[in-house]
């Protein structure tokens, strides 16, 4: 499995919807992540 880097960023401007472009991209990284089930998530 291809291990990818999500920079903290892109989990707070898809939170926060503060920015409607960048929230848009974000939204469509985790989509595809989804779409392809390599979504990864740790604490």
């Amino acid at each position: 499995m291809e291990k990818v880097f999500v920079d903290t960023n892109i989990f707070l401007r898809y939170l926060t919807k503060d920015d409607p472009a960048k929230y848009e991209r974000c939204r469509e990284i985790f989509k595809k992540a989804k779409e392809n089930n390599n979504l990864r998530l740790s604490a």
